[in-house]
């Protein structure tokens, strides 16, 4: 873990521990709210598609997959807020408790990008049933562009897990304020921001794969206009995604307050999952 420079840390005000200024619960109350939503949501894919339909998929493993990690990323977002200091300017943060951040921080990134991919992997797989196998024409252009994206979100969730893990050699050194033992860290402010970016892609692309599958399927054109809208609410996610983004950069790459920066990233990064896994699954909810 990188301290800021002499003079930086001179120009920071007296540490307030006692009573500092903080970021508020939001983030706690948007893991509670929106985790419960999904919740509901993916119960009621799963009834739908085990007793209703009876035709449970890949997809829907991958969802149940995707939504326990989600949980996994909200307990650790909302105990970095609330027990230690992640709402908090970082001159307040005993130093102590920095390790301690540091390494739910790379909890968060390991579970963001998880759950993120998961859920994009059960959006393009609902997507390859819906073409089905014997596809031909056009569908079978489809069915390329579905695999690739696939192939693509799998490969760069792996790389950016391996990135996150090992971003530091050895692990420990990415938490650790002053490692006194020969150590390397590649820049990890690059290496997220980077991800971010590329997370966006992909966001934008689970979004916009489906429409065209959705708008050629034999159905009503009420219908389709209504999965299509379902799937269109994906937009929301890519926002959040963008702003995420955005505060990256800030607390990464432009800033040294890095708990007080970092705190819209894992509250955007809690409305993008949760409003992803509720997406995901929304469409499978029509037989109801």
């Amino acid at each position: 873990m990188l301290l800021p420079p002499a003079e930086v840390l001179a120009t920071w005000p007296t540490p307030n521990y006692v009573d500092p200024v903080t970021r508020g619960p939001a983030v706690n109350i948007v893991n509670i709210v929106l985790i419960s939503i999904a919740f509901v949501v993916t119960v009621l894919r799963l009834y739908t598609r085990f007793k209703i339909t009876c035709t449970p998929g890949l997809d829907d493993f991958f969802i149940v997959i995707a939504f326990a990690i989600a949980v996994g990323m909200c307990a650790v977002t909302s105990l970095a807020t609330e027990r230690w200091g992640a709402n908090r300017h970082v001159w307040d943060v005993p130093l102590s408790w920095l390790p301690v951040v540091t390494k739910y921080n790379l909890g968060f990134q390991i579970t963001f990008s998880l759950s993120c991919s998961i859920t994009k992997l059960s959006v393009l797989w609902f997507c390859k049933r819906l073409i089905g196998t014997g596809s031909k024409g056009l569908y079978r252009v489809y069915n390329i562009v579905v695999i690739v994206s696939f192939i693509f979100v799998a490969l760069c969730c792996i790389v950016f897990l391996l990135v996150s893990i090992f971003q530091c050699s050895p692990i420990h050194a990415y938490w650790d304020l002053e490692p006194m033992y020969p150590y390397h860290c590649v820049n990890y402010g690059a290496a997220v921001f980077s991800a971010s970016v590329v997370n966006i892609f992909t966001d934008f692309l689970c979004t916009l794969v489906p429409m065209p599958l959705i708008w050629n399927l034999k159905l009503p054109a009420r219908q389709r206009m209504a999965v299509i809208s379902i799937f269109g609410l994906g937009i929301f996610v890519n926002v959040a995604g963008t702003v995420r983004t955005v505060y990256v950069w800030k607390s990464m790459m432009a800033s040294y307050d890095t708990t007080w920066m970092a705190w819209p990233i894992l509250l955007a990064g809690s409305i993008e999952i949760n409003l992803a896994l509720i997406c995901a699954s929304a469409p499978a909810l029509r037989p109801l």
